[in-house]
């Protein structure tokens, strides 16, 4: 009994050993690793995860204008007329910014009639200062801030809008000619990483022999356009319509004239007319899936699919798709090759030429014509579906 009291006893005494150690951790050592922590955490940047250090100098960011005009439509600044436009100025190929600022000159070809920033639209991450040093010239300086204050890193999306102006163009013309960023890397400049340094930035020097400052370092990556080309590619589609000889439209002879084809692109219709040999050109189809219809004086009317994409142009913006073979054989054009055709048929057949009687466009309407035209004769013309 002695025995098993101290061992009792024992128990009790490591017991309480044990909870007077966790009551000093929790009272003496706890705090002061938390506040460890609290301390290490304040020396970090609260910046990007993106912005890690050493990310700087390794991105090539496009300042990009695009416009609108003033009922909010895309306008092409290679070839603005006189008027009210909106000019967006985004940023390409960037992940986050921390300090940047654009300065910029201009003619007296436009007015600039206001300026605003990413921070009127983000006014919790961002804050600006905008400085216009008289009628041609303006700088805009965008900061990244935390709740703190303090300059910090911001992720942006890719082609985000920094920086937005309201102009009158006076001159219709070429905005590039008009519009120049200053390259000076004092005035345009991009900073993106604070474990860098938000003093050292991309701006626009190509020059070696310009020295950044010994407290910066310069990235010179920065590219810019101020009048990008937005005018839609088009696409020439030279193809044939040839003279049908069976049913399904899979088979088909020489080309044969007057045959129109159109299709719609938007609220227009593009339409050409086949030549003596069979041969149309729809002329500047932007990209894009359309439906083509064939029709004639004479024809059972044909669709087909065309794609117009760039893989299939050559050097000249050409594209030649393959041959439409269609019936021309329903000369009263009521949808079927009936007796009313034969008619018409036969009286070409006495001597009285057609063209599209002229089925094997021998310059003739004889035997082999009128055996072409009974393939057709009291039957239905079912087309095969068609891409081009």
């Amino acid at each position: 009994m002695r025995g098993r009291h101290r061992i009792f006893e024992f128990n009790i005494r490591c017991r309480g050993l044990l909870c007077l150690t966790m009551n000093f951790l929790k009272k003496k050592v706890l705090p002061i690793l938390l506040a460890c922590i609290v301390i290490l955490l304040a020396a970090v940047p609260q910046i990007s995860v993106f912005a890690e250090k050493g990310t700087l100098g390794t991105e090539n960011p496009v300042w990009k204008a695009s416009f609108l005009d003033s009922d909010g439509n895309a306008a092409d600044g290679n070839s603005l007329l006189a008027g009210e436009y909106t000019v967006n100025l985004n940023l390409y190929g960037m992940k986050t910014v921390s300090v940047l600022q654009i300065s910029a000159t201009y003619t007296d070809a436009v007015t600039v009639n206001s300026c605003k920033t990413i921070a009127q639209s983000k006014s919790a991450l961002f804050r600006d200062i905008i400085k216009k040093e008289n009628d041609n010239e303006f700088d805009a300086v965008v900061a990244a801030y935390n709740s703190d204050s303090v300059i910090t890193a911001v992720d942006i999306a890719d082609g985000e809008t920094m920086v937005s102006l309201n102009i009158t163009v006076n001159t219709p013309g070429d905005f590039a000619n008009y519009f120049s960023l200053n390259t000076d890397p004092e005035r345009t400049y991009i900073g993106a990483d604070l474990g860098d340094g938000y003093d050292s930035a991309y701006t626009c020097v190509e020059s070696a022999d310009v020295q950044a400052p010994s407290d910066r370092k310069y990235y010179p990556n920065i590219t810019h356009d101020m009048s990008p080309d937005i005018s839609v590619k088009t696409y020439d589609v030279k193809g044939q319509i040839t003279i049908a000889t069976n049913l399904d439209g899979t088979a088909g002879t020489t080309g044969i004239v007057g045959i129109t084809a159109s299709v719609a692109v938007g609220d227009k219709t593009v339409t050409a007319t086949t030549d003596s040999e069979g041969y149309y050109t729809l002329s500047a189809l932007p990209e894009g899936t359309y439906t083509v219809t064939f029709s004639g004086s004479t024809t059972v009317d044909r669709t087909a699919t065309l794609v117009v994409s760039a893989d299939k142009a050559d050097s000249n913006g050409l594209i030649t798709v393959s041959a439409v073979p269609i019936c021309i054989c329903d000369y009263v054009k009521n949808g079927e090759i009936d007796a009313y055709d034969y008619s018409t048929f036969v009286t070409s057949f006495n001597g009285d030429y057609n063209i599209y009687c002229d089925l094997i466009k021998n310059g003739e309407i004889d035997a082999y014509d009128m055996s072409q035209f009974l393939v057709f004769l009291n039957k239905t013309v079912e087309y095969a579906k068609i891409a081009l």
